[in-house]
């Protein structure tokens, strides 16, 4: 157990299977955490805390934030399920849906294992758990962001270079920096 000391000559015990085992191995005397206080009289006086209600709760808030302000934050994907993956959003689990993975299909899921990558969060429900995040959204405005510049340089006249990225029977789709 993890003795905390709240202040006002109080303690409060938090069993170690609340913390996560890297953070339980680098945590010292004197060391500050956040603490959820459910119960303010328990076991002989001593409050009720929770260190995972507390997290949970920092997680929650990050998370509504981010997606109010539609601000991108990373992930690390760590598995790979039926329809998409599975991501770590701090000690929150998410899912990437293969189809918001990347703009075309990935054709190899196992290459993206492991990788930090920037998301938005597209859908949170806290009262069912469930975070959902797009790469591909990142990966639209990026592409967005760099058509626009490159159309902006462009002028009538200009003689440009570019890569043939298809050919229908109407003509030819012209890759110029990123754009057709």
């Amino acid at each position: 157990s993890v003795l905390i000391d709240m202040g006002a000559k109080t303690e409060a015990i938090i069993p170690k299977s609340e913390f996560p085992e890297n953070l339980i191995s680098e945590l010292k005397v004197g060391d500050r955490i956040r603490v959820f206080v459910s119960n303010t009289s328990f076991n002989g006086g001593m409050p009720r805390v929770s260190y995972k209600r507390a997290l949970d709760m920092t997680n929650w808030s990050f998370v509504k934030d981010k997606k109010n302000a539609n601000e991108p934050v990373f992930v690390k994907i760590v598995k790979q399920t039926k329809g998409g993956f599975i991501a770590e959003l701090n000690s929150l689990q998410v899912f990437m849906p293969s189809s918001q993975a990347d703009i075309k299909p990935v054709k190899d899921p196992l290459s993206v294992l492991g990788a930090d990558v920037e998301v938005l969060i597209i859908e949170a429900d806290k009262s069912k758990n469930n975070v959902v995040v797009s790469r591909r959204k990142i990966l639209e405005n990026q592409r967005q962001q760099r058509k626009k510049e490159i159309l902006e340089k462009l002028k009538t006249g200009d003689v440009v270079s570019g890569r043939v990225s298809s050919i229908e029977k109407y003509g030819a789709f012209i890759d110029i920096g990123g754009i057709d």
